[in-house]
């Protein structure tokens, strides 16, 4: 999609009201069991369960934050728990179904009681086919849920992070993926002089020798992975949402 008409739907989202942005959020999600089960039995109870108060840092996405509680727990990122960080992250979640997870299963509503200052995002690598990068659709859904992230709370700075290579995706498909993401993010922060958007690039010390599998990272890359984000979250001067659990730089 041109930049033009992308930026024409990132500002038809931004005059919704309220309302309307909800019943479109509720729409554009789509159900995935495995989204719909973790938020239920994990993301949910977190919120409800807890008293009143600030989260520090939302991680959302996909199995790329997941993992952090696995493969990544050793890093200074992973040992974060709630309520510094709501590790929002879902494997085999595609961009439509962390709407879903906003809109239907409620947690856009759920996070605005939070007064969340850091939210960042791994989306985009489950969109992915071998045939295709981002298609306009899936950029549409990206800038819906940074659209929504900003409404949960204005204030907020959101780290947009690039999709890593792949063994069954071309480079050249991931390269000009991350180059709309790019883009999508400078459209987004053109709205208006109060976004706080940053794009990540996928370090390029992430290569296909620290993958597990076809996509997923390993310790090393975990490593790599969670010393980028803390050094960008440091020189935006945020380590304070994190640093109650002893994070440094």
């Amino acid at each position: 999609m041109p930049s033009l008409s992308r930026a024409a739907s990132l500002q038809a989202y931004r005059a919704l009201s309220g309302l309307d942005f909800l019943k479109l959020l509720c729409g554009a999600g789509k159900y995935k069991q495995r989204s719909e089960q973790t938020h239920d039995q994990v993301h949910g109870p977190l919120l409800a369960d807890s008293p009143p108060g600030e989260v520090g840092c939302l991680l959302l996405g996909d199995s790329m934050f997941e993992r952090f509680k696995t493969t990544g727990k050793h890093t200074k990122l992973g040992q974060v728990g709630f309520p510094k960080l709501l590790n929002a992250g879902v494997g085999g979640d595609k961009t439509s179904n962390v709407l879903y997870r906003l809109g239907a299963k409620e947690l856009y509503a759920g996070l605005k009681q939070r007064g969340i200052k850091l939210s960042i995002l791994h989306m985009g690598s489950n969109d992915l086919t071998p045939k295709r990068g981002l298609t306009a659709e899936i950029l549409d859904e990206y800038g819906l849920a940074l659209e929504t992230l900003r409404r949960v709370s204005p204030e907020v700075v959101i780290l947009v992070t690039g999709i890593f290579q792949r063994k069954d995706v071309g480079q050249g498909l991931v390269d000009q993926s991350n180059l709309d993401l790019q883009q999508l993010v400078e459209d987004f922060n053109n709205l208006d002089q109060t976004a706080k958007v940053h794009y990540i690039p996928p370090d390029s010390d992430v290569t296909l020798d620290k993958l597990v599998d076809h996509a997923h990272l390993n310790e090393e890359a975990y490593e790599i992975f969670a010393r980028t984000l803390l050094r960008k979250v440091d020189e935006l001067g945020l380590m304070s949402q994190l640093q109650a659990d002893g994070i440094d730089t």
